[in-house]
């Protein structure tokens, strides 16, 4: 079928009269925090790299490790670092949200009182680890940014604990 012929039909389907408008913000909330999640993981990864801060190492090489006792090989050329795994999963909670809100066409998007405060707990202990490993890798303190990483999860999980609504 041409080109032409596609864009009627994509055309004709958003004029209909009784077009579901949650599913056309649906499909739009997914589309853009897909690509929103391409973008702001790119751009967190960019800004971190051009601050010396190394958030994915490159073996060279492919290399296979096996396990399960033989029964499963996992081949990789190069593994993210605890940063840049950060950064995934904070890229996932922002274009998560962006695609929700926009989806349910209203920036406050939890229903559950306890829900807003458990995305925001997550999200802060998420930049904090952030910055704070972004240091203290920079001074090759591996082992206290995995120690901090436990300190703030846990200083997240007290303040949770202390503030949700029961």
């Amino acid at each position: 079928m041409p080109t032409g012929c596609n864009v009627f039909l994509l055309l004709n389907f958003f004029m209909e009269e009784d077009l579901d408008m949650n599913k056309v913000f649906g499909t739009l909330g997914t589309i853009i925090g897909i690509i929103a999640l391409v973008f702001i993981g790119r751009f967190l990864d960019g800004t971190l790299e051009s601050l010396g801060v190394i958030t994915y190492v490159d073996f060279g090489e492919e290399r296979c490790v096996v396990s399960g006792g033989g029964h499963y090989e996992d081949c990789s050329d190069g593994s993210s670092t605890d940063i840049g795994i950060a950064i995934m999963a904070l890229s996932l909670m922002i274009s998560g949200y962006l695609g929700i809100a926009i989806a349910k066409r209203r920036l406050n998007i939890f229903e559950q009182p306890n829900a807003k405060l458990l995305f925001f707990t997550i999200f802060i202990c998420l930049v904090a680890y952030i910055f704070v490993a972004t240091v203290l890798l920079q001074l090759d303190l591996y082992w206290l940014s995995l120690i901090a990483l436990g300190g703030i999860g846990y200083l997240g999980w007290q303040y949770y604990e202390k503030t949700k609504v029961d």
